[in-house]
């Protein structure tokens, strides 16, 4: 069995040719992410006059320090010189100014209505983005995760790996994975997030509680966090149900009328006016394959008694008096006869 070659240090030439941009795109991002990643090469780093001219005003010490880095017959002095200057505080402002340029550059993705939109990241992570989703992602994993926001719907297929934590910031929840396969709810409008897994395991927590008080969701397992609040106990679900929307297939079990109205705005690029009196705040379930908006629409009507109109991208929602009066005698009808 081959033993793993040890990563040998960036030489002092290597990161003068990094300083001078003698380096093509490829091998200079190699270099940078060695360097952000060993800290003995931060610390050798101090040789490097772009950096140092960034830190030459804030002190007589850090001048003199930037003196024997410009002189290079000095270098064999450099190890006494840290000792000397304060190795933390150099270390942390070389490091900060490092991971300035390391920063790569963040992608937004909106996705317009009636469409999905499907992403590969830099580190193979798949994304399914349901239609009205935000996601922001880095072109690059740098540092020690993996992170990326989502406002909306998305499905996530992570790719494993132990030393970065994939993290979904998701309104005021945060979602940390190794790698595994979930989805996330996160709609604004919602207030809550909720997660269902399908493979691993998923941390839930929110980003101002406790972080003892997150909660660890299994394969199959379901979770909500409201907006102020903890997550709820995960529970065994029908994990379909929660990815159908990937089929644009109607599973919603318990939902308020109200969010999957939304859910259909979104979908079909149609806007829903409905009459005041309706209490839009009322769970219902509905569990359809059709596709075509009147026939889903035509479905809620039935369920929730009501009647619909619909003209260009306006569907008209309000009473069926003559319905309702209907419904009240047979539900009254059911309970006499028990």
């Amino acid at each position: 069995m081959k033993q793993k070659k040890k990563r040998l240090h960036l030489s002092y030439e290597e990161k003068a040719k990094l300083i001078d941009g003698k380096l093509d795109g490829e091998e200079r991002e190699r270099y940078l992410k060695h360097i952000a990643e060993c800290e003995e090469c931060f610390e050798l780093l101090t040789d490097s006059v772009k950096l140092i001219e960034k830190i030459k005003n804030q002190g007589k010490q850090k001048r003199f320090f930037m003196v024997l880095i410009k002189r290079k017959r000095y270098i064999p002095l450099l190890a006494a010189a840290i000792l000397v200057i304060s190795l933390p505080l150099i270390y942390k402002i070389i490091k900060s100014s490092i991971s300035m340029q390391l920063t790569p550059k963040r992608v937004e993705i909106l996705v317009n209505r009636g469409e999905k939109k499907r992403v590969t990241l830099a580190d193979g992570t798949r994304v399914v983005l349901d239609s009205g989703s935000c996601f922001k992602y880095p072109q690059h994993f740098y540092g020690e995760n993996r992170s990326v926001f989502l406002s909306g719907e998305g499905y996530f297929k992570v790719t494993p790996d132990k030393e970065k934590p994939f993290i979904v910031d998701a309104n005021h929840a945060e979602i940390k994975v190794l790698g595994t396969t979930f989805n996330v709810r996160a709609w604004h409008q919602s207030q809550e997030v909720a997660v269902a897994v399908a493979e691993g395991n998923v941390l839930l927590g929110s980003k101002s509680a406790n972080k003892k008080k997150a909660v660890l969701i299994s394969r199959g397992e379901f979770s909500r966090l409201p907006k102020n609040g903890t997550p709820t106990k995960p529970r065994q679900v029908d994990i379909n149900k929660h990815l159908c929307w990937i089929n644009r297939n109607i599973a919603f079990d318990n939902t308020p009328l109200k969010e999957i109205l939304d859910q259909l705005e979104r979908w079909y690029n149609v806007q829903f006016i409905f009459d005041e009196k309706i209490s839009v705040s009322d769970d219902i379930t509905v569990y359809t394959q059709s596709k075509r908006i009147e026939e889903i629409v035509e479905l809620i009507a039935y369920i929730y008694g009501l009647k619909y109109k619909i003209e260009d991208h306006n569907i008209y929602l309000y009473l069926d008096d003559d319905y309702k009066m209907n419904t009240e005698y047979r539900h009254k009808k059911g309970k006499d006869s028990k």
